[in-house]
């Protein structure tokens, strides 16, 4: 990494965890508690436990919608969606196969299509690739109604009367707060199925009650006898965009439409065996 100008060379684990820093070797248990390694200052790298930034002064580690306590091993504050029994969880109770960048999961809302593919990626891949097995899901999109208040101007007439003018109408400025409602789409995935280490089905869409607009799959762990950090011909044969969780830790993307295929993000878990790794 690059601080104030300075290049710091710093190694991840397959979660994303920085384990040597400038020669320094960190370990971290699987709720993120540091086991070995300097303590976080001010002035450290402040991105440790799988790759999330960790508070120098709370230790909590900021996932984007909400904090992370590693010391309790529970989020701070709700689940934004209010979905499950405990929203309070932290990736299902299992974080040695599972990282949670956002603090969202499965059946959370996201603004976009390539978010909730994103999310899926940091949910799933390090898992995919460790047990040397495909996941896949598929990504929905759900109308929102969403509810504002806003303060709308009106003038209203007022009848006075005075001495001097006798009835007179004037016009007095108010302000009155009025309830406006929008529909929004926003988008999800259902919860990940699990395949073999070189094929895996998306789930069904039951009666088509879901409104299904894209498939998301994993490649598994690193495998030199194919290509495995890209789309097979099988994989975009459908209708449906595709998105690629790849083992080399990039999201590529299949518009069929544009017959586009591209590397969107290249931020996501990774198989620190993969060759192109560092």
């Amino acid at each position: 990494m690059v601080k104030n100008g300075v290049w710091t060379p710093r190694i991840p684990d397959r979660a994303g965890s920085t384990v040597l820093e400038s020669g320094t070797l960190s370990n971290y248990e699987g709720y993120g508690s540091k086991t070995a390694g300097p303590n976080l200052t001010a002035t450290s790298n402040p991105y440790g436990y799988d790759g999330y930034y960790t508070d120098s002064e709370s230790g909590l580690c900021y996932l984007n919608n909400r904090y992370y306590d590693p010391t309790t091993q529970r989020f701070t504050q709700q689940d934004p969606a209010l979905d499950g029994g405990n929203w309070y969880l932290y990736c299902y109770s299992d974080p040695v196969n599972i990282t949670d960048p956002s603090g969202l999961k499965p059946g959370d809302l996201f603004d976009s299509m390539d978010a909730a593919a994103r999310d899926f990626a940091f949910y799933i891949n390090a898992k995919s690739i460790s047990e040397n097995r495909e996941y896949g899901s598929f990504i929905y999109a759900v109308t929102v109604k969403v509810t504002h208040y806003s303060w709308k101007s009106k003038y209203v007439k007022v009848i006075s009367w005075s001495w001097k003018k006798g009835l007179f109408t004037n016009y007095k400025l108010t302000y009155q707060k009025v309830m406006v409602t929008t529909y929004v789409t926003k988008y999800s995935y259902v919860n990940p199925k699990k395949g073999t280490s070189d094929n895996v089905g998306i789930p069904i869409n039951w009666l088509g009650l879901k409104k299904k607009v894209a498939e998301i799959h994993t490649h598994a762990a690193y495998d030199r006898n194919y290509n495995n950090d890209d789309f097979s011909k099988q994989d975009i044969s459908n209708k449906y965009i595709q998105y690629l969780a790849t083992p080399l830790g990039t999201l590529r993307k299949y518009d069929p439409s544009s017959k586009k295929n591209t590397v969107i993000y290249t931020d996501i878990p990774f198989d620190p065996h993969h060759p192109l790794r560092p």
